[in-house]
């Protein structure tokens, strides 16, 4: 006899797991909160959808920030190569980037979410959109807006805090304590930060494409490091390299430190080429204004800036520079710290870290070790994967494995 699996949440895990488990036999019932599904999938990659990435089958690569090692049982199960046929088999062509980011060929999300959601629709599940779950009892019973099911297995699916607007609202958080789970801190990330620096509203738009930034406790200590591209914003900082530190900022915050951002603009240059190249600029330039020679190696906003933060005058020529001007410039050049007061928070965060245990969950199933009927997938796991795909792979994976052990007998 079949068994009756109930998933709640229509995201990529949710509707992965509903597959998943029809595919295995079971009579699969998936409910969605909102009006249709995938809405925060449709978002992924600036609508791109970075499907997943080649490296994220290596677990321990740096891909994954928190508890990556849960992830070998699930992507042994359902890895990249797998998300990859699953969608070239429902009608997604692949294009794969020599950083091994894969996305649909058409850089459509909206395809995803079509092909996910046929995928699933053909092997019979029943799908219903616009109805909440407002409990699971200890019983087993799934009470929602309409009424009471019985189901024999139910997978939680309903992701994180992370735009909320989407419908991660929190519930199967929520409904996870309530059967008894701890649910670790919630934390933005891939999230921008905001700096103390009112300046930086001068630059707003404005990127610097590949630089090294630190995040620096108040006594020196290196909290975070990553290299990417930086974007300024009206009141901070954004772009790959900032989001990519973005909880770190946000754990030091809350826990009441004061951390502050360094950037390196020249992660290429060992400090001693960095200083040859830029005095030797300086010196060919002559009579150039100085804040024209440095435009060469950083947008003139932010040269004018730093000039006006050193003392030196806007109209300066190179041959003016006296040799203390000189050695000022290079550390305020190669060096640039901002103090981070905040984040964008959970509204502006790509996804969220903390979550479900997963101490208390299963890493072969998915099932949780408190509650027997009970399964996880997707980012309501505390798992978090840094961008390029990790944490849509990490929602493909659970959700099969979620799936294939909720359908088991």
């Amino acid at each position: 006899m079949s068994k009756k699996v109930l998933v709640v949440g229509a995201g990529p895990a949710g509707m992965t797991a509903a597959w998943s488990a029809a595919c295995h036999g079971a009579e699969v019932l998936l409910l969605e909160a909102g009006t249709r599904p995938g809405r925060k999938l449709e978002l992924t990659g600036n609508g791109r959808c970075n499907l997943t990435n080649l490296d994220a089958f290596n677990y321990d690569s740096p891909g994954y920030r928190r508890n990556g090692k849960f992830l070998i049982p699930a992507l042994s199960a359902f890895g990249p190569e797998s998300v990859i046929r699953f969608f070239e088999s429902n009608g997604v062509a692949i294009s794969i980037e020599d950083s091994g980011r894969v996305y649909p060929e058409s850089q459509r999300a909206a395809d995803v979410v079509t092909a996910l959601w046929r995928a699933l629709r053909s092997k019979g599940v029943d799908a219903h959109l616009e109805e909440s779950v407002k409990a699971v009892r200890p019983t087993g019973e799934v009470i929602t807006t309409s009424r009471t099911y019985r189901p024999d297995s139910i997978i939680l699916a309903t992701g994180g805090l992370s735009y909320p607007q989407t419908g991660s609202t929190g519930t199967g958080l929520h409904i996870a304590q309530s059967l008894g789970h701890n649910i670790e801190p919630v934390y933005p990330s891939m999230v921008p930060v905001i700096v103390s620096e009112r300046w930086v509203k001068d630059l707003a738009g404005i990127t610097l494409p590949d630089v090294f930034v630190r995040l620096l406790r108040e006594d020196g200590k290196t909290l975070a490091r990553w290299r990417g591209g930086l974007l300024f914003t009206h009141n901070g900082l954004s772009g790959p390299a900032v989001l990519e530190i973005g909880e770190d900022a946000a754990r030091a915050l809350y826990e009441g430190n004061s951390p502050s951002l360094c950037v390196n603009p020249f992660p290429e240059y060992t400090p001693a080429e960095f200083r040859q190249r830029v005095l030797g600029s300086l010196k060919r330039a002559g009579r150039r204004k100085v804040r024209h020679a440095l435009s060469a190696f950083l947008p003139r906003a932010l040269v004018d800036h730093l000039l006006s933060a050193e003392g030196i005058p806007p109209d300066v020529t190179c041959a003016q520079l006296n040799r203390q001007q000189r050695e000022t410039i290079l550390p305020a050049l190669h060096n640039i710290c901002f103090q981070v007061i905040g984040t964008l928070g959970i509204r502006s965060a790509m996804v969220t870290s903390g979550g479900v245990s997963v101490k208390e969950v299963d890493p072969r199933t998915c099932r949780s070790r408190l509650v027997p009927f009970l399964y996880f997938a997707g980012e309501i796991l505390d798992i978090t994967g840094r961008s390029g795909g990790y944490n849509l792979q990490a929602a493909f994976s659970t959700g099969y494995l979620a799936g294939l052990s909720a359908a088991r007998p």
